[in-house]
């Protein structure tokens, strides 16, 4: 049996240590009678055993060259180097060929270079001859859509050092003939980290740890960077069979993943937002739903978040001098130096705060230090935690109590935050001083 040869070139890397706070929990039991005479049966209780976090033995950089572009994964494809946006959106990989169709939402052919690839992938002979046999499919993203042919191919992940050995897998990967496709100018794709419910061999993931577990430890994280011109190389990490070395905080909370209907990407209950206003000596503010814990999609490539408009308007208050709204392009500007609040998002008893760096970020289209806030509004069954969330936490997709064959339903989603580079590092929930709760209407 032929397979193609897709290698994905990444570079591990290890950062310094950082302090850790902890947290603990007591609690009291009430005391047992003992009757005359009579022993009491001795019971053997199971004790839950803590998540430990542990090293991943496979880590991979990301690039990017802009602030609010994807994050990317260098792919090789049959010796052919193609750049694929990570989402963990999205469950197919899938690269667009050289002869592909753009087409418009209406499904009219445009111009190829309306779709915004780079680097159009030629299929090798052997691929085009799989592919013969295969039947035309569409898959959607959002409101977008490629049609294609999935084809098996083996895929190779190393690290930097040639010394460390190769890990292959062989999902398949789905041929792009045409689509309907907002393109980056950065990526010629995606590379799908959803997992699905069910096995799936279109799967990278279920893949991943169907024939390579890391010693049974169903585990991959992600850890984003805000982007830095001089480093763009090194925009974020994404690691297998464990945590990247990065330096965390503690202690590390656990989400269940949720999934909404018609979605791929995974999601957690908010439990509330947090507000804290610039000053000497600022009232934290928490917005908590009546109707229960909001549920948001964890996805990577999206620039901003979106949170329900109540919280925004909350949000933009805070400004001074104060935000002015872009109705064009839907967001909101402000002065890079205005005095602003910090904006936290809470769970699990933690608040994990935005760093300001990513709250903010430049925008000198609208003028000389001019900057474009980095949230928006949504309804609420449409809120995401964006990219500049993902940039001050590490995420840990934790499939260990799951069983084979229903990975997508029984997972955990692990997160602690980072510790931000600058002076500007947000009140994390310690320093939450006078704590005032609302309910939002």
């Amino acid at each position: 049996m032929f397979k193609s040869d897709l290698i994905v070139l990444f570079f591990a890397f290890s950062l310094c240590s950082r302090h850790f706070v902890a947290a603990t929990n007591s609690s009291t039991v009430a005391p047992v009678d003992i009757t005359d005479n009579v022993l009491e049966p001795i019971v053997h209780k199971r004790t839950p055993r803590s998540w430990y976090p542990r090293l991943a033995p496979s880590q991979h950089l990301l690039f990017s060259n802009h602030q609010n572009q994807p994050y990317v994964a260098h792919v090789s494809v049959a010796g052919q180097l193609v750049p694929l946006a990570v989402k963990t959106s999205a469950q197919i990989t899938w690269v667009a060929l050289s002869a592909f169709t753009c087409l418009d939402r209406n499904n009219h052919p445009q111009l190829q270079t309306a779709c915004r690839l780079k680097c159009l992938f030629e299929p090798t002979e052997l691929q085009t001859f799989l592919s013969k046999r295969k039947k035309s499919e569409r898959y959607y993203f959002d409101d977008q859509f490629i049609e294609g042919k999935s084809v098996p191919t083996e895929l190779h992940l190393r690290g930097w050092d040639e010394k460390i050995p190769f890990f292959k897998f062989t999902p398949e990967i789905v041929l792009a003939e045409k689509g309907f496709w907002k393109g980056d100018g950065l990526s010629n794709g995606v590379l799908g980290l959803a997992v699905p419910s069910l096995p799936d061999p279109s799967s990278v993931i279920h893949t991943i740890f169907e024939e390579k577990p890391f010693d049974k430890y169903l585990v991959f994280s992600l850890a984003l960077f805000r982007y830095n011109p001089k480093t763009p190389n090194l925009a974020g990490v994404l690691a297998f069979g464990g945590i990247p070395d990065i330096p965390t905080d503690k202690p590390w909370i656990a989400q269940h993943i949720l999934h909404r209907p018609g979605s791929k990407a995974p999601c957690i209950e908010v439990d509330d937002f947090r507000i804290i206003p610039s000053g000497l000596d600022p009232e934290t503010r928490s917005f908590v739903n009546p109707n229960g814990p909001w549920v948001m999609a964890i996805i990577s490539g999206t620039p901003k978040i979106t949170v329900p408009a109540v919280i925004l308007k909350e949000l933009l208050l805070q400004f001074y001098p104060v935000a002015k709204y872009d109705a064009k392009n839907n967001l909101y500007y402000v002065y890079c130096d205005a005095k602003s609040p910090s904006f936290g998002i809470s769970m699990k008893g933690r608040s994990f705060y935005v760093f300001k760096e990513n709250l903010l970020t430049p925008a000198p289209e609208y003028g000389e230090g001019m900057c474009t806030l980095q949230l928006q509004s949504a309804s609420d069954d449409k809120l995401v935690l964006g990219d500049p969330w993902l940039r001050s936490v590490v995420t840990v997709f934790d499939y260990n109590r799951a069983g084979r064959g229903q990975m997508g339903e029984d997972g955990k989603i692990r997160i602690a935050g980072q510790l931000p580079s600058g002076a500007d590092e947000p009140k994390g929930p310690t320093e939450d001083r006078k704590l005032r709760s609302r309910q939002t209407m």
